[in-house]
């Protein structure tokens, strides 16, 4: 290459490439989906079991029982624990753990991609994981699906990490 044609495989030195800022602008606005609204969002179906769980049984029976009420034993024993330690029940509150996970999922898997399959694959799935219909729902309601995709892609990439070094340390 002559010095006047920069090498397409150099990093840029003018600030972060299009694909960084992609990454950085798809994490707000994956937050931003998931919290439109949510505060007018209604409990109902199954998301009043943990709740009803939570009110009703001591901690003990929650993590040592399965019902036909289809509840979330983290969720509720987590909602239980809350309660005993003198923490109300709002739906805000109960809303908070699967807003988190959905919203810390958008930079976990682009970091991933990023890593694997490089900067214009993660700032596409970047967007792809800020706006999927399924994963902004998941975020949004009592259930345990948001923590269950953060935690499950987050073993997946330590299993990645850990097949190619062979270091717990990497994984």
């Amino acid at each position: 290459m002559s010095e006047l044609t920069p090498d397409p495989q150099a990093p840029s030195r003018s600030g972060p490439s299009w694909a960084t800022a992609a990454v950085v602008a798809a994490c707000p606005a994956g937050a931003g989906v998931r919290a439109w609204n949510l505060r007018y969002q209604v409990l109902g179906g199954d998301e009043l079991h943990a709740v009803a769980t939570a009110l009703a049984k001591p901690l003990g029976w929650i993590l040592t029982n399965y019902s036909l009420a289809d509840y979330s034993i983290p969720l509720t024993a987590g909602l239980r624990i809350w309660r005993a330690a003198g923490g109300s029940l709002t739906e805000i509150g109960m809303r908070t753990p699967g807003f988190v996970c959905g919203a810390l999922l958008v930079p976990l898997v682009s970091v991933a991609a990023r890593r694997a399959l490089g900067g214009a694959v993660a700032a596409r799935l970047a967007w792809l994981v800020a706006l999927s219909p399924v994963l902004v729902l998941y975020s949004r309601i009592v259930r345990s699906y948001a923590p269950m995709v953060l935690f499950a892609t987050a073993a997946a990439i330590a299993a990645f990490a850990w097949i190619e070094t062979r270091s717990r340390r990497a994984a």
